[in-house]
């Protein structure tokens, strides 16, 4: 439910895109990703520093909704960033994503499971970012009523001052940045260059010792890329969708999901307790060794 949070794990998730990359060889489509990845998520930690300042320093997206409104600058910013994390085209996440699946699927270190495991990520990357746009910015605001006089006379605190829009210092980078969320992709497109890849020019003379030649030919008729970009573009809309059925259209669903699999939500909600089971497992130890031990016995 922090923003700032949710975009952190968000970058894991993109990460983990450019680590399967690598792992099947394809080296440019990973450094395109992440040249891409730089664009609209440096926009996403920007624009939501532009909304949790107009908030007074809220981080936390219950407290937020209706500030498309009030920010529209920002909102606007950050949808294009949101577009462009979910891969939709023409945004510049669709062309290296799509890069990355069709690799994981035609390269011959992937496979169709490796695909199937990218498209199920872009799915769940485009939910996961909408749920987190229409809890900030639609909806109805979250109103804090000023605090009723105490006995004695005393003054109640004054009213918080609506949101309002960030300065023009603020807005400028989340404008050039949005233009690059759109566009900074499409050198990577080789529809736009008649069948040839600039990117993948520019970027080979780095990789030319790690793969040997003929070692990257596609097992697969590269005719086939463009249904595999449409299959990807329809789960990652089927997010979107998702997304605005639950946390729009139909919030109560959302509430009776966490009921009935109040466990999983838990699970998920607290990450996994990956981070108690690291304190358990290695933090205490650690600091009682050397609390009781090291110091106080040694």
């Amino acid at each position: 439910n922090d923003i700032q949070r949710i975009l952190a794990y968000s970058t894991i998730s993109q990460i983990g895109y450019m680590v399967m990359a690598c792992g099947v060889a394809a080296f440019s489509a990973a450094i395109f990703h992440l040249m891409t990845h730089s664009f609209f998520k440096a926009l996403l930690f920007l624009a939501a520093g532009s909304a949790t300042r107009a908030l007074g320093g809220e981080q936390d997206i219950r407290q937020m909704g209706g500030l498309r409104r009030r920010l529209p600058r920002t909102y606007w910013t950050f949808l294009a960033a949101c577009l462009a994390l979910a891969a939709l085209w023409p945004f510049s996440g669709f062309f290296s994503q799509n890069q990355i699946l069709w690799e994981a699927y035609a390269s011959p270190y992937g496979g169709v499971w490796l695909w199937l495991l990218g498209l199920a990520t872009a799915g769940l990357s485009s939910f996961y970012i909408f749920r987190l746009l229409i809890l900030t910015f639609h909806g109805s605001p979250q109103e804090v009523a000023a605090m009723p006089p105490e006995e004695g006379g005393i003054e109640p605190a004054p009213a918080p001052r609506p949101p309002r829009e960030s300065p023009p210092i603020m807005m400028w980078p989340l404008i050039a940045l949005a233009v690059l969320s759109l566009a900074g992709g499409w050198m990577g497109s080789q529809f736009l260059f008649g069948g040839s890849d600039p990117w993948s020019r520019f970027i080979a003379p780095a990789f030319q010792l790690a793969v040997t030649p003929g070692e990257q030919a596609a097992e697969h008729p590269a005719e086939a890329e463009p249904l595999f970009m449409a299959v990807s573009l329809l789960v990652s809309l089927a997010g979107i969708g998702l997304a605005f059925l639950l946390y729009q259209l139909r919030p109560a669903l959302a509430d009776v999901l966490h009921a009935r699999f109040r466990v999983l939500h838990q699970v998920v909600l607290n990450k996994y307790f990956v981070d108690e089971f690291y304190r358990f497992v290695f933090v205490r130890p650690i600091v009682a060794g050397s609390s009781e031990l090291l110091w106080k016995a040694m």
